[in-house]
């Protein structure tokens, strides 16, 4: 009777093992399993260790309906920060609030990264070219380089079905076995309770800690993404950026500007919202910045590219503008990256009084 027993134990356990293999191999589950959770920080769902939790704000939604502008267009491209409004409206929102006109947007990074060179986007939304258009282009420091350093990256495949945030998590290496089994194990409701006590457990005993958070801060507890601190990816802080890198994605972002201008009679504007890591890096070590953000928006400056300066805005002010365990940005940070683009929105697009 008692090997019966534990023989049905045996068995019940490995098809509990073969479940937790399999499913997380289609990607229906894989999102299943994380759709309670979407409101937990980000980098804190990578991690699961308890020292890191940080309640995020609710999400701010813009229920007002403007009228559309007889002669004028807004159209904003981005990532996830364009969209993100924990505690706050999302910076479109905020433009659009501003203006007291539609804002046009998409997160390209997780729609089609073509989108990133403004025609392609513009040509999708059936843009008006009697129109005055205007274009912001906004993405994210660690993703500068990979996105606009090759104009041939405007030909890659939309991003996965799994969206921006399951890719973040492993650095595009989503698609792989053991890397959707981990996330599963993370973030599905039967069994993040007890990876999350595993996790802090061993956090505290042996400093282990998931690889894509390594580095963080204990006073004040902050956590940092590893494609911002890994010396071996691009949009690392320690990345080197040469001058000749500069001048290219420069000279790249000046062939955008001239093509919307030509094929859509627009104009635009770039934003580059610093990584979390280059303005608090000093939590954790006094390393020195490149001062790629500031080299980049003196380079766009002498092509007269339009930029928005968000990092010289960014790093003077007093409060922080991140969240602790999440990548993004908080409601200070979206206040203050939406007036440095005020502050450089031509007139003839903003609102009358």
């Amino acid at each position: 009777m008692m090997e019966n027993k534990s023989l049905r134990a045996i068995q019940f356990l490995g098809m509990v093992s073969l479940l937790i293999l399999l499913l997380p191999q289609f990607d229906f589950f894989l999102k299943l399993s994380g759709a309670d959770t979407a409101g937990d920080p980000d980098l804190f769902r990578i991690c699961r260790v308890k020292d890191f939790y940080e309640k995020l704000p609710d999400a701010v939604t813009n229920s007002a309906i403007y009228p559309e502008d007889s002669v004028r267009s807004i159209y904003f491209i981005g990532d996830s920060y364009l969209v993100k409004n924990y505690g706050s409206l999302s910076l479109a929102d905020a433009l659009s609030k501003e203006l007291q006109q539609p804002v046009h947007a998409v997160e390209a990074s997780a729609v089609n990264p073509q989108y990133f060179n403004g025609t392609e986007y513009l040509a999708h939304a059936t843009a008006n070219r009697d129109r005055k258009n205007f274009v912001i282009i906004e993405i994210v420091e660690r993703n500068i380089v990979d996105r606009f350093a090759d104009m041939r990256k405007y030909h890659a495949p939309a991003a996965s079905g799994l969206g921006e945030k399951s890719a973040k998590e492993g650095n595009g290496r989503q698609e792989s076995f053991t890397t959707r089994v981990d996330y599963f194990l993370r973030n599905n409701f039967a069994s993040r309770y007890i990876t999350e006590q595993i996790n802090t457990f061993l956090f505290h005993e042996f400093h282990r800690i998931h690889p894509d958070t390594r580095v963080y801060s204990l006073q004040p507890p902050v956590l940092f993404y590893s494609e911002e601190t890994n010396r071996a990816l691009p949009g690392s802080f320690y990345s080197i950026h040469p001058d000749s890198v500069i001048s290219l994605i420069a000279d790249n972002l000046q062939i955008i500007q001239n093509r919307l201008k030509k094929e859509f009679s627009a104009e635009c504007m770039f934003v580059f919202v610093p990584n979390k890591y280059t303005l608090y890096h000093n939590f954790v070590n006094l390393d020195t910045y490149d001062n790629f953000l500031p080299r980049l928006t003196e380079a766009l400056n002498r092509r007269d590219v339009l930029n928005a300066d968000i990092y010289s805005s960014f790093i003077y002010a007093k409060e922080m503008l991140y969240f602790r365990s999440d990548t993004h940005w908080n409601k200070r940070g979206i206040e203050i990256c939406l007036r440095a683009i005020m502050d450089k929105l031509p007139a003839s697009y903003k609102r009358k009084n």
